[in-house]
């Protein structure tokens, strides 16, 4: 029988934009980020306001995706931004709305930041079904990224409407609020609320609304190497997460008695250290079945997906120092201390300081490429996937077959040492944000992973 799988280059396997008819459902969150291509997170819901409907598209573009010039004493990055609303199954536009925009920051520093940079559009429409897309062009490199999710504006005579949840934090500027659109939080966000919003509702009806804040428990070391064995099935480093073992954080009811047509309900949420977290809310109105809108997102470093901390760059070199070097590197109480040892690990690796500073460069470039490609509840980096990205570097090509991952580093398909398997996890309660991909281990990959280490221990750039 012929064989049947999806040949794809990385790139298209990484940074593909369209979404499926089920992700559709879903607000478009990612962690796959690439200087020049302009990626975004995209959030669009229903919203009623004075008897007229309308979709609140909220888009968050991070600064360091878009291609910065050096103009004076700055640096400058345009985009051009258009936002359409189509009734679904139709090609027609229901509404739509254009703007550009031009980003100017004063140092090199600030082109590479995470931070971004939110836009809010309310397009007007009938009650109906529609698919809202946004598709963001940078200027220098014409790169475009489309984003898309299916909303559903209720009608006043199907009842009460609840809106998915959302996550504000407080601004860096002052007391404005901004959205949380991403997966996951650069460092612990001030003042953090949830909230849904409901609508339609009669001043007969009682509007009930319940929160609950959870956190999971979660593998956090750092993958093992390929050639040895593969975590067992029933093992927290095999499912990565457990969302069957979750402890509640926060309870919280709220009710109104005679509502107004629409209500907002927002719940201020604990300082949260670094996690996975979920936010469940059940809402009803009268005597209705209850609304539940969930969101899972996870905290991470302050510049995340970048390495910046000794300590991180410390922790972020587990697959090129042995046991002994590692237990010596973390010895040290003080981030001085901790400093002149990591200095002292690279210099006796690599004795010339311009070849090891080289190294020093490369080896962290990649462990923050692995954060922005293969973050899932834990950093990039940690994974399995991340830790060949910066042993190996990218594959030559990957095929895709649904359930399992094929990363070729040669042509010659006939030498397994060159071939590495992932499988991918099933996330239980329909976690699909959270891709995760555990490695099939095979004694085999003893040689090729140690021809790597050499090559990085001697500071011969992969």
């Amino acid at each position: 029988m012929k064989r049947k799988a999806v040949i794809v280059t990385l790139y298209l396997l990484w940074a593909a934009g369209c979404a499926s008819s089920d992700e559709l459902d879903r607000p478009a969150r990612t962690t796959i980020y690439e200087t020049g291509r302009p990626v975004f997170n995209l959030e669009a819901s229903q919203q009623w306001q004075a008897g007229e409907g309308r979709i609140v598209v909220r888009l968050g573009l991070p600064r360091a995706v878009l291609t910065y010039v050096k103009s004076g004493s700055t640096y400058v990055a345009t985009h051009e931004t258009t936002v359409r609303v189509r009734p679904e199954d139709e090609t027609s536009v229901a509404a739509s709305t254009s703007f550009s925009d031009t980003i100017r920051v004063r140092s090199h520093e600030d082109t590479r930041t995470f931070e971004s940079i939110y836009y809010r559009r309310a397009l007007n429409v009938e009650p109906g079904t529609y698919v809202a897309e946004a598709t963001v062009i940078d200027g220098e490199t014409d790169e475009a990224v489309t984003r898309r999710q299916r909303v559903h504006v209720t009608a006043p005579e199907e009842g009460a409407a609840v809106s998915d949840l959302r996550l504000t934090a407080r601004s860096d500027s002052g007391n404005a609020r901004r959205p949380v659109l991403s997966r996951y939080l650069a460092g612990r966000p001030d003042s953090l609320r949830a909230a849904v919003s409901l609508h339609h509702l009669r001043r007969a009806d009682t509007a009930r609304v319940s929160m609950r804040l959870l956190r999971f428990p979660h593998d956090s070391t750092a993958a093992r190497p390929p050639h040895w064995l593969t975590p067992s099935r029933g093992s927290l480093a095999y499912w990565g997460v457990r969302f069957d073992r979750a402890d509640t954080l926060q309870r919280t009811r709220r009710s109104l008695a005679r509502p107004e047509a629409s209500l907002r309900f927002a719940f201020a949420l604990p300082d949260l250290r670094r996690g996975l977290y979920r936010v469940e809310v059940a809402a009803r109105a009268g005597g209705r079945e209850p609304v539940r809108r969930s969101r899972t997102f996870s905290v991470r470093a302050p510049a995340f997906p970048r390495v910046e901390t000794i300590k991180q760059m410390t922790q972020a070199l587990a697959y090129i120092t042995s046991e002994e070097e590692m237990a010596r590197l973390r010895a040290p109480d003080s981030t001085s201390a901790l400093k002149r040892r990591f200095d002292e690990f690279w210099g006796k690796l690599i004795p010339q300081k311009q070849r090891a500073a080289d190294a020093v460069r490369r080896y962290f470039s990649r462990v923050e490429e692995a954060n922005r490609r293969f973050t899932t509840f834990e950093a990039g980096w940690k994974t399995d996937r991340g830790m060949l990205y910066v042993l190996f570097g990218a594959p030559l090509y990957v095929e895709d077959r649904g359930t399992t991952l094929r990363w070729h580093y040669s042509y010659n398909e006939r030498d397994p040492r060159d071939v590495f398997v992932f499988e991918e996890v099933p996330t239980s309660e329909g976690e699909s944000d959270f891709e995760h991909y555990v490695l099939q281990r095979q004694s085999f990959y003893e040689r090729p992973w140690r021809r790597a280490l050499k090559r990085w221990r001697e500071g011969e750039l992969q």
